[in-house]
């Protein structure tokens, strides 16, 4: 009998949302699209415990694999993917910099902590195997998750005091970086992606007109589109597809809606085309998925 395939779960990203501090594990399934690009407002530490993947972080590709620690600080463009066969098994740490902040004058936070709150300062993308501070991080994670499931009394305080010891660590390493003055006062780039990203999600079901969209963020078609393809390594017209087909997905599985109304509700006029995209993006087509990963 063969194996049955294992469900998606997918997530839907933690998009411009907060968390005060959350340590999590899950696993993420080949579709391509299953970590949708997107960003949030807290610092997120992923340790790889499994598979093979890849990151993609404000525009540059990190290839992970177990062992590998990745970093997406707060306001990155993200997104993620395994590869087909190897899940990406993680734990995610999450916490904002809110999290140290103090109604007192504290030298440590000012110092320490609030350039890196402010945007001033930021940490490294990934930690390799090769890097001194790499064990030091995998066994401040090992003592978070001990902490975490355990849940002795007092462990939300222990919680804190390892999260300091973790910025200690980066700290001491010299794995803090600041921002020069010149780039924290220009209009970044990340603007111009973020807001082309959220228009898409509010009109994924139209063909809209890229310089209408240009003029309506005060830059010109070819520099907001260069600078989409920079940070997300993609085309608007590609991401704009990749996110009919996510929502697709979910469709899907989720709901006994026709296939062909499915399409058009996304936007394609041509239910032939919608098959080929669906079929590029998941490696089957959209009866087949909804066959295998359809929720009971």
């Amino acid at each position: 009998m063969a194996e049955k395939p294992t469900k998606l779960r997918f997530r839907p990203h933690l998009y411009k949302n907060d968390s005060i501090f959350e340590f999590t594990t899950d696993t993420l399934i080949f579709t391509e699209i299953e970590l949708a690009m997107g960003w949030h407002n807290h610092l997120e530490i992923i340790r790889i415990l499994e598979g093979e993947g890849e990151f993609n972080i404000s525009g540059r590709t990190q290839r992970v694999r177990a062992g590998s620690f990745v970093i997406i600080n707060p306001n990155q463009i993200h997104s993620a993917y395994s590869n087909i066969g190897r899940p990406l098994k993680y734990q995610s740490l999450k916490f904002t910099y809110s999290y140290f902040d103090s109604n007192v004058e504290d030298p440590t936070f000012i110092t320490y902590i609030k350039p890196l709150m402010d945007g001033k300062a930021f940490l490294p993308n990934t930690i390799l195997n090769t890097f001194p501070i790499h064990s030091h991080i995998m066994n401040l994670f090992d003592e978070l998750e001990d902490n975490i499931q355990k849940k002795l009394f007092g462990y939300e305080l222990l919680n804190k005091v390892l999260l300091y010891k973790l910025l200690f660590l980066f700290h001491d390493n010299k794995f803090v970086y600041h921002r020069s003055a010149e780039y924290i006062d220009r209009k970044t780039s990340d603007e111009i992606v973020k807001n082309t990203i959220n228009y898409i999600h509010d009109h994924f079901d139209e063909d809209f007109n890229l310089d209408l969209l240009s003029s309506s963020l005060d830059t010109s078609k070819p520099h907001m589109c260069r600078v989409f393809k920079r940070l997300t390594g993609q085309t608007i017209t590609e991401y704009q597809n990749n996110h009919r087909i996510q929502r697709a997905c979910e469709l899907l599985i989720d709901t006994n809606t026709q296939i062909i109304k499915i399409a058009f509700d996304l936007g394609y006029h041509n239910v032939t085309y919608f098959n080929l995209r669906f079929k590029q993006r998941t490696l089957m087509t959209p009866k087949e998925y909804r066959q295998i990963y359809k929720r009971s």
